[in-house]
């Protein structure tokens, strides 16, 4: 429990050889992990000096406004749905999808809209549905998936992820985040862990326990999350996409259609998670215009002309929280509340002290820049064109 105290034979943050979690435990606060392509910091790909980014980046990150003159999809001449199963068969179509990312990084409100506007099924929406494939874990390997599977990978700024942990640890912000003091083992030559009571932000920038293994700090376990994401060892770039959940909040139709190019197919019938299977309106995906389809199919049951295309996106997402009572009451924010506050830039820094701000600027470049997270472009490179920054 909270506050009490146990010992580990082995040294803080070993894992097992060539894991992910295994080099995020061997590295020290400000470092960068080894991964995708094998690119680290400056001079990397997609640096200055360094080469373009890696193919298998490229293919897989859905939405992320580039800049003119980076070497952006179109520019390495990639299409958004290059790659092929095994086999060399086409992908797609996929009728199941796996959810993945951080905590408060939108994976449950992926969840709820992917299959109201997608004839698929969501394989991990709960632990219990399939504890290897559980939405928050760090893989190591490949998740063992059917080629009708397709992953979504969500990520998240790492100033505003700092942020919502933060939020309220005593609350339960920090979820499985576990604070820990890690005091060398003089005998034994490993390690006691100590776990500490969830109460200030400050601790997500010192050692923290996460899913069997400790980190240096949260940071580290940040950057090795989305690492695995970049690996085409664990996640092939054929059935994976890579969204940025400030895309998914600040542009929702451009991240489905993207994702709808990827091998989902538009819902044809009206989508219920109710259990007498009949539809709601809470839960009803309004209808949406197949243009790849000769009949101009429809989803979500009714029509949609062109004149009611150009008024209104049938894109609409649903406006309420997607976590329940179980969830601390400080999540439970609705779209616009969520909208409001990501696009202040003021809310990224709040609270946060001189040594903290540094170590966030120092965290992974070659991640910060190809996510567009650096300096200068968050909140702005989410933002709708032309959209003013609070």
């Amino acid at each position: 429990s909270s506050g009490s105290s146990g010992s580990s034979s082995s040294s803080s943050g070993s894992a097992g050889a060539g894991s992910s979690r295994a080099h995020a435990g061997r590295c020290g606060a400000g470092g960068t992990v080894g991964g995708a392509g094998g690119v680290g910091g400056g001079g990397g790909a997609g640096e200055p000096g360094g080469s373009r980014w890696p193919e298998e980046w490229l293919t897989r990150l859905v939405h992320c406004p580039w800049r003119p003159g980076d070497p952006g999809p179109d520019e390495a001449g990639l299409a958004a749905t290059s790659g092929l199963a095994p086999g060399g068969r086409q992908r797609g179509p996929f009728r199941h999808v796996c959810v993945f990312g951080p905590h408060h990084s939108c994976t449950g409100a992926v969840m709820r809209e992917l299959p109201r506007f997608f004839q698929v099924s969501v394989k991990n929406k709960h632990y219990g549905d399939n504890p290897p494939l559980w939405k928050h874990t760090v893989l190591e390997h490949a998740p063992r998936l059917s080629d009708d599977v397709f992953c979504v990978c969500l990520v998240k700024d790492p100033f505003f992820w700092v942020q919502s942990l933060g939020r309220d640890p005593a609350g339960g912000t920090f979820y499985e985040l576990q604070p820990v003091e890690v005091v060398p083992d003089d005998l034994g030559g490993g390690a006691n862990i100590f776990v500490q009571e969830p109460s200030s932000a400050s601790q997500l920038f010192g050692s923290v326990l996460f899913d069997g293994q400790v980190y240096p700090d949260a940071l580290v376990l940040w950057e090795a999350a989305v690492r695995a994401y970049l690996d085409e060892d664990i996640f092939p770039s054929w059935r994976t996409a890579v969204v940025r959940c400030e895309d998914f909040l600040f542009d929702f139709e451009g991240v489905m259609t993207e994702l709808q190019a990827r091998g989902l197919e538009l819902r044809h019938e009206p989508f219920s998670s109710s259990a007498g299977g009949a539809a709601t309106a809470a839960t009803e995906a309004p209808a949406v215009v197949d243009a790849a389809s000769s009949g101009g199919a429809v989803v979500g049951g009714g029509t949609v002309d062109d004149t009611q295309v150009g008024e209104q996106s049938p894109w609409q997402p649903l406006d309420s929280t997607a976590k329940d009572a179980s969830h601390p009451p400080c999540t439970r924010r609705g779209r616009q509340e969520l909208l409001d506050y990501y696009r202040d830039e003021a809310n990224r820094h709040r609270g946060l002290s001189t040594t903290q701000l540094l170590r966030l600027r120092s965290l992974a470049p070659d991640l910060l820049r190809f996510l567009r997270y650096g300096p200068g472009e968050a909140p702005r490179s989410w933002l709708p064109a032309g959209g003013p920054v609070a």
